[in-house]
């Protein structure tokens, strides 16, 4: 900016010209954290421009290169800012693996991972895992004199819900025998215990005191 003055005098015109110099930038760079800021300023002398003197961090950028490993993100290597140019993170991003479950209604319960699909850029992979929940049984006991047990009916596996095996379980009678009871020759039943869940039942039966058995003696010379 210039500012002009005149001065007029009776022998000649004389022009007087004031100028006001201004200021020029001088940038420093540095590797802090991303701005600018002024941190000097040299004021001008005469014709001589004064200075402001800004010191500039152009900072980071940050590429992401992404990795197949365990879930998790990890910063690999730092290229430092060169003058105007920023620096680079160089960070390496792991989106792991998600899973999804496939529900089987197979007899053996257990799991396996049946595929893989690989992570693709930042969308994670995928582990396909086939569970069987297998089976259960429920037992229904019965008073049948037979002493068995049978499988009555199969309810199959439902997602994450086992499969049920229902089994009629019939754990039958013992006998006890009580003599002299009865004159008679033979057996009479003459009561009965009925099982009670796995506990067996009881037939109670009488003989007659002859039938008892006795203890032989041998003797010995």
């Amino acid at each position: 900016m210039l500012l002009l003055k005149h001065l007029l005098t009776s022998n000649s015109a004389q022009q007087i010209i004031e100028a006001n110099a201004g200021y020029a930038t001088s940038t420093v760079y540095t590797t802090g954290p991303a701005g600018s800021s002024t941190i000097s300023t040299v004021q001008p002398t005469g014709s001589q421009q004064g200075t402001y003197i800004v010191e500039y961090h152009p900072g980071y950028a940050v590429t992401t290169e992404y990795g197949t490993g365990p879930a998790g993100e990890s910063t690999i290597s730092t290229v430092a800012p060169s003058g105007s140019q920023s620096g680079t993170y160089i960070v390496r991003n792991n989106p792991g693996f998600a899973e999804t479950t496939i529900y089987s209604n197979e007899t053996a319960a257990g799991s396996s991972t049946i595929s893989t699909i690989a992570p693709s850029g930042s969308q994670s992979g995928t582990y396909v895992v086939r569970v069987n929940p297998g089976y259960r049984t429920t037992t229904l006991y019965g008073t049948d004199a037979t002493g068995t047990s049978r499988t009555v009916s199969t309810i199959p596996p439902s997602g994450s819900v086992p499969g049920t095996y229902v089994v009629a379980n019939n754990p039958g009678y013992t006998t006890s025998t009580i003599y002299g009871q009865n004159d008679t020759a033979g057996t009479t039943t003459i009561s009965a215990v009925q099982p009670t869940g796995s506990q067996q039942g009881t037939y109670v039966s009488g003989q007659p005191s002859t039938a008892q058995p006795r203890a032989i003696l041998t003797r010995r010379d």
